[in-house]
């Protein structure tokens, strides 16, 4: 290779090493471009649009019930002995209605319709099942007592003190307990007055079956895509109104099933859960793969459900103020869930205070399992797998106008646990990989081969110009004070070395 060879090598080294270093901002920016335009959410006309508002294949809802295995004692003031039932588990399906936009404030309106299909494969018993279980009714009117008018008081302390044993703890399907059944209490109250008690019929998801949900507003990522699908209003509030700071009654972050792109590790985000009336924080767990796809988990941290006592940002979440905060673990929905003594937790009472774990048997918290966490596509935001799970519990404490309730012991009671799960059918996992993950891998591949190339050209180039200069050297060796060159020809020539030759010569 000649000097011209070796100088062209080394500029075509230099100039494969500099394309590669320059593409990497270039195909950065280009791959920020597309994915925002895959994600925004302008209507029928991206994929993320599609997915938006009607996520493929739907979800799963998995309902488990505590069973109260001794009620006799803790109508006697001992501790409940519970055994966890289920799961009951519904394909859950949540399309979106009646979107429309707001394109000058680049937000998005629309309602939800949730739709819940018992599914026997998936659930380990069958919803005709009976536990045994706090009368919630009957605790809800015990609780709302305090608080009503004198007539409203005599009237309840009538029905009170009407009420045996039995009444306390029910036997009931986890059918009526779930979609509803007419309570006898609500009736009596309902009958008397209607504005007191308008509807006697009882369930955790009554009326919330084939009917209209709650209206959100979104952020369609028109004015800013690190907003996308971010809650800007639920129910027409752009602000909650059941806290007591204006930082807990924000509302952050989107639902979950559908975020704003570009995720780190070294980020905090937020959902926003209408069921735990607020907005938590998540904070990045590890490092996953769905379906062979990179993902980055997020859960719940523990501190984001501790007492304000505790942790003092949280102070907010205690009501009616900061007095009244709940041990960790614990929060205070009743103001959201009219006026019903409803403390929601993690299930299994995970981050939940000691003390008040003590107080029931049968819990076993295990944060692979009970904790509430996604699984984040980093790129588009793409929420691949995920589950949110909360624990309803209802407070619980001895009232001394009715004679079977003045021994009941003081406790947030676990009734029912939710988990809200689901995870990217294999047909999503593929088109994700095949416009997304795959072309991503290819061009991260080409940039570095750009590098790589050049500096195996330079290095290259370098050895040869290395090689060629110590050619040209010729090479010398020492023996008895007599230094042999040798010459490019081969031929020897003997030279004294400095030791043996005369000073002067």
């Amino acid at each position: 290779m000649g000097t011209a060879g070796l100088v062209i090598g080394a500029l075509l080294g230099i100039l494969l090493v500099g394309l590669g270093g320059i593409s990497f901002p270039v195909i950065d920016k280009i791959i920020h471009d597309e994915v925002i335009k895959s994600v925004i959410l302008y209507k029928n006309t991206t994929v993320g649009y599609k997915n938006w508002a009607d996520l493929p294949g739907g979800m799963y809802i998995e309902f488990c019930f505590f069973h109260l295995n001794n009620s006799a004692e803790v109508l006697a003031g001992g501790k409940p002995v519970l055994i966890e039932k289920g799961p009951y588990s519904y394909r859950y399906f949540k399309p979106k209605l009646n979107i429309s936009y707001d394109h000058e404030d680049g937000t998005v309106m629309y309602s939800n319709f949730p739709t819940y299909i018992f599914d026997p494969e998936t659930s380990n018993g069958d919803p005709s099942d009976i536990i045994t279980t706090l009368n919630v009714p009957l605790m809800s009117i015990a609780e709302q007592l305090k608080y009503e008018n004198p007539l409203y008081q005599e009237i309840v302390l009538t029905l009170l003190a009407r009420i045996e044993k039995e009444d306390i703890f029910l036997e009931i399907t986890i059918n009526d307990l779930l979609w509803g059944y007419l309570d006898n209490m609500l009736k009596l109250v309902h009958d008397f007055d209607k504005t007191l008690v308008p509807d006697p019929h009882f369930g955790f998801m009554y009326n919330r079956n084939h009917t209209p949900g709650s209206t959100y507003e979104v952020y369609s990522g028109e004015k800013d895509a690190m907003l996308i699908a971010n809650v800007k209003s639920f129910n027409g509030m752009d602000q909650l109104q059941w806290w007591t700071t204006p930082e807990a009654n924000a509302i952050n972050g989107s639902d979950g099933t559908y975020n704003h792109p570009f995720w780190s590790e070294h980020r905090e985000e937020y959902l926003f859960s209408s069921d735990a009336c607020r907005s938590v924080i998540m904070k990045f767990e590890r490092h996953t793969r769905i379906k062979g796809i990179p993902t980055m988990k997020f859960s719940i941290p523990s501190f984001a459900l501790q007492s304000g006592k505790t942790y003092p940002p949280n102070a907010g979440f205690c009501i009616p103020d900061s007095d009244h905060c709940l041990p960790d673990g614990l929060l205070n929905i009743s103001q959201c869930q009219g006026g019903a003594p409803a403390i929601m937790s993690l299930p299994h009472f995970l981050f939940v205070d000691d003390d008040v774990r003590a107080k029931v048997d049968g819990l076993y918290p295990d944060a692979e399992k009970h904790n509430a966490f996604i699984n984040v596509e980093p790129y588009t935001g793409a929420s691949l797998e995920g589950a949110l799970r909360m624990q309803f519990n209802i407070w619980m404490e001895k009232f001394v106008d009715a004679s079977q309730m003045k021994n009941l012991p003081t406790l947030p009671f676990p009734v029912m646990w939710v988990n809200q799960h689901g995870t990217v059918n294999s047909d999503s996992a593929d088109t994700i990989k095949a416009k997304l993950i795959t072309p991503i891998f290819i061009t991260n591949i080409a940039k570095w081969c750009l590098i790589g190339l050049g500096g195996a050209i330079l290095i290259i180039v370098l050895s040869v110009a290395v090689f060629r200069k110590l050619k040209r050297k010729a090479p010398t060796k020492s023996v008895n004070g007599v230094t042999t060159s040798i010459n490019s020809n081969g031929q020897t020539t003997e030279v004294p070395s400095d030791e043996t030759r005369p000073l002067l010569s």
